[in-house]
């Protein structure tokens, strides 16, 4: 291959990569479960840059099942999208007794995020 043409291709990917970062920014909306509990779950993505997302999660109330009510709330997140994986991690524990982790890992498909989060299923969409 022609110097140009390696040029040409690395232009391309690189324009098709932050085309996809940019195309992850904005709102979701879902749910995580476990058994009989499911709880909501928003995500607002930010900005995304060089691989790093940053965004706001917010945890709403049981929808059925018992427990799981005092982590509800909002956290910041941040982590690295590697691929089509994204991983998000809250810096600081939430809750009411400031003991609850927010950790969500999903796989990017399309308008959709679908996953784990805090080792729950989840699935959240735009």
């Amino acid at each position: 291959m022609r110097p140009a043409s390696i040029v040409g291709i690395a232009v391309l990917l690189s324009v098709g990569s932050a085309y996809a970062q940019d195309a992850l920014m904005g709102k979701y909306s879902g749910t995580y479960s476990k058994g009989k509990n499911t709880s909501g779950l928003e995500l607002e993505i930010t900005s995304v840059s060089k691989g790093v997302v940053k965004g706001n999660l917010s945890r709403i109330a049981h929808r059925g099942g018992q427990g799981g009510s005092n982590c509800t709330g909002a956290s910041t997140v941040e982590g690295p999208l590697k691929g089509d994986t994204l991983r998000l991690r809250a810096a600081e524990k939430t809750g009411a007794s400031g003991d609850c982790n927010a950790n969500l890992q999903v796989k990017v498909e399309g308008n959709k995020l679908v996953g784990t989060f805090n080792g729950m299923d989840a699935q959240l969409s735009k």
